[in-house]
């Protein structure tokens, strides 16, 4: 019996567009309604947010006005990050504001000229993901 073969990791391309911008940029090997679900879905949100072994989430609503909080468990103790969606299109835009709960007052928001973007997903292509976090004024 062979080995089945492995897909190569997502590799992220990172800018820095100005002193004030941090954007990822990463191509999926999946179909954009997936990807869609993937940022979407707290269940699927879960399996993937943060650095952490393992992430919660409570009152993720992702519709405009709706919020959402997730919470990393880590060795080191738990980690909140929160934010409120502004903008969904799905599936293609998703606006939202994001809050790490240790440094309060400190909120990058994603804009709609910065914001995750899935395009592709027809025949052939991969969706491409697009974040581009902004830092408010206060954020210095």
């Amino acid at each position: 019996m062979s080995a089945v073969p492995k897909k190569p990791a997502v590799v992220a391309k990172v800018t820095t567009p100005t002193d004030r911008e941090i954007r990822t940029e990463r191509v999926f090997d999946a179909p954009r309604e997936r990807v869609w679900r993937a940022f979407t879905d707290p269940k699927l949100v879960a399996q993937w947010w943060g650095r952490a072994t393992s992430s919660s989430s409570s009152g993720w609503k992702p519709n405009v006005d709706g919020a959402g909080r997730y919470v990393e468990h880590s060795p080191d103790g738990l980690h909140g990050f929160e934010g409120r969606f502004r903008e969904v299109t799905a599936p293609v835009r998703l606006v939202q504001t994001f809050e790490w709960e240790g440094m309060p007052g400190h909120v990058a928001v994603v804009r709609p000229r910065a914001s995750r973007i899935l395009a592709g997903g027809g025949p052939g292509s991969s969706p491409r993901c697009c974040s581009t976090r902004r830092r408010s004024a206060t954020a210095c």
